[in-house]
């Protein structure tokens, strides 16, 4: 009989586990940069393309970014702009604490507990979290976006003016091309770790019919 660790709490580590490292795995200029030039318009100016690579370099930097503002050729960034990409920064750092908690969590639950990680349970709640998103977006996107960067920013940096340098560089599409590539690549490792996951319980329970 599955316990609550089994049927909850773990995979619930588990996947925010993968999350976060999808999350930081985008991030990386080394990821970033070939994923936004496939979503940029086609006629985005290269002027405007050197310099969003010059902000998702500095994310990865400790270089302020009122600093690189002063590099940027295309435009400026307004104050508030500069902000809310400092605010992004320490988010996307914040992603390590989860990150390296849910490692250790989950190493420690294969080496003493020495149970599978229940990762069909996690594709579960992923799916149910992404329809449930995809619903709420599709009813009220406006709401479900403001209400999403209220709760992860806590301020109001990111509500940006509409001829804001920053809109220019990171167009909508942007956005839903990095959501999409992170929604379907967790989709993908969650199948296959499920699929690793059940054999695994197979195995033990053939392993327990044969004791008994």
């Amino acid at each position: 009989m599955m316990t609550l660790n089994e049927w909850c709490i773990i995979p619930t580590i588990g996947l925010v586990t993968l999350l976060s490292a999808l999350i930081l795995l985008i991030s990386t200029p080394i990821v970033w940069e070939p994923l936004y030039e496939v979503a940029i318009p086609s006629d985005m100016p290269e002027i405007y393309k050197n310099d969003a690579n010059s902000i998702s370099q500095a994310f990865w930097q400790t270089t302020s970014f009122d600093e690189v503002n002063t590099s940027l050729r295309g435009g400026q960034l307004a104050p508030k702009e500069t902000h809310h990409f400092e605010d992004v920064r320490g988010l996307i750092h914040f992603f390590i604490i989860p990150l390296c908690a849910g490692l250790f969590i989950i190493t420690i639950w294969k080496l003493l507990i020495k149970r599978a990680v229940q990762w069909h349970i996690s594709l579960v709640y992923l799916l149910i979290l992404g329809g449930a998103l995809a619903i709420w977006g599709a009813l009220a996107w406006r709401h479900m976006f403001r209400t999403l960067h209220w709760w992860i920013f806590q301020n109001d940096s990111w509500i940006l003016h509409s001829k804001s340098y920053t809109l220019k560089l990171y167009p909508y599409s942007v956005w839903q091309t990095a959501s999409i590539v992170i929604m379907a690549t967790l989709f993908l490792l969650l199948c296959i770790l499920s699929v690793l996951s059940i054999r695994q319980l197979l195995k033990q329970r053939q392993c327990t019919d044969i004791l008994l």
